[in-house]
């Protein structure tokens, strides 16, 4: 992963859970970019932040929105105002700070901002990270506690690409908003504290990919199931053959570092003529019944919801062969890692009487 680091600085934001108190600590200078340490952080950061970022949003515009104005003032800066990355970083902790006050269980932590480059393009990091307490055993086998950062486990991030944010005004989505330059860490069942961190950033149309996900899915297989078919057979194919397809669309996204637009999903999965897309069958469907599937016009897919969607498919000793969804592990079908053997529960009547009467029954 070949990055440069342009910019980065360390603040903090001590705050107690159940309080209102928060105050900022800052560092007083930006920390070396070519520091062998904030270098190999950075590149794990970003390794672990690659796989975990599942939230985009966009920015609200500057006129009511401070972060956005702190922006603009550095990154696009009039000869006559000199505001360098450090002023930006202390503006944006100040933003923090007054957001973090507004919710009682949220806690403080460390700010850590990184503007960098990859691959042509300038992003802009944010992290609150956290110290946890861990042990460790010394040259001469004594325990001892130390607190660290972990690599894995963020308590909020977002990565801003500064390009798509710069060509905001030319670039309109689906949805007929600018493109999301936000990309979040949304940790699960914690979406309080993420909206105070969003709320400091200024962020809108916020388009989380989880839920996304999984609206998207359940409506496929809604609609599937309002379908007519000859027999039962037919029906079982045909949700089976949808279930595929939509996991293959949703995979190569995935890979690609994609957006799903929900058009192009509807008409791979149903296609319609011409792609006249307002007649599509599966997309009316959706909209006529929003309520039940807020899907976004564009989003970006939830890995563990998507990997869910696949199938185990192989064979086993002899001429045997499995083919599974991988959502039926630990529920209809077992896995002993160690001896590698495969159970099979809710074996149905039709098969039952088949293996009867093959044994001979």
């Amino acid at each position: 992963m070949s990055f440069q680091i342009l910019n980065t600085v360390i603040h903090a934001v001590k705050k107690e859970k159940n309080s209102t108190n928060a105050t900022p600590i800052y560092r007083d200078n930006c920390i070396n970019n070519n520091d062998p340490l904030i270098v190999d952080f950075t590149s794990k950061l970003l390794s672990a932040y690659s796989n975990a970022a599942n939230t985009w949003g966009d920015i609200r515009e500057a006129e009511d929105n401070i972060f956005h104005q702190d922006l603009i003032k550095w990154y696009t800066p009039e000869e006559q105002l000199y505001y360098s990355f450090y002023d930006f970083s202390t503006d944006v902790v100040d933003q923090i700070t007054l957001a973090i006050k507004e919710k009682n269980t949220a806690t403080g932590g460390y700010v850590l901002m990184i503007h960098y480059e990859q691959a042509a393009v300038e992003f802009l990091m944010v992290v609150m990270l956290k110290l946890e307490t861990r042990f460790g055993i010394d040259d001469a086998l004594n325990m001892f506690k130390s607190e660290t950062f972990s690599m894995d486990n963020f308590h909020e991030s977002v990565r801003m690409n500064l390009k798509t944010w710069q060509n905001r005004s030319n670039s309109v989505g689906e949805d007929g908003n600018p493109e999301r330059c936000f990309a979040f860490v949304k940790k699960k069942n914690e979406d309080e504290v993420t909206r105070y961190f969003r709320t400091a950033l200024g962020c809108e149309n916020y388009a989380e990919s989880a839920a996304n996900t999984n609206h998207l899915i359940k409506a496929t297989e809604d609609y599937v199931a309002t379908l007519k078919f000859n027999c039962e057979e037919e029906a079982i194919a045909a949700k089976r053959e949808k279930r595929d397809k939509l996991h293959e669309l949703l995979a190569v996204k995935l890979k690609n570092k994609e957006p799903v637009s929900l058009k192009w999903v509807a008409n791979e999965l149903f296609p319609t003529p011409d792609f006249d897309i307002e007649n599509n069958e599966l997309l009316k469907f959706i909209k006529n019944n929003q309520e039940k599937y807020p899907i976004d016009e564009t989003f970006k897919p939830y890995k563990p919801r998507v990997n869910a969607l696949g199938r185990v498919r192989g064979t086993l000793a002899g001429d045997t062969t499995v083919n599974f969804p991988v959502s039926e592990l630990n529920k209809t079908v077992f896995y002993n890692i160690q001896s590698r053997e495969l159970t099979l529960k809710g074996v149905d009547g039709k098969m039952h009487e088949q293996i009867m009467r093959s044994l001979g029954s």
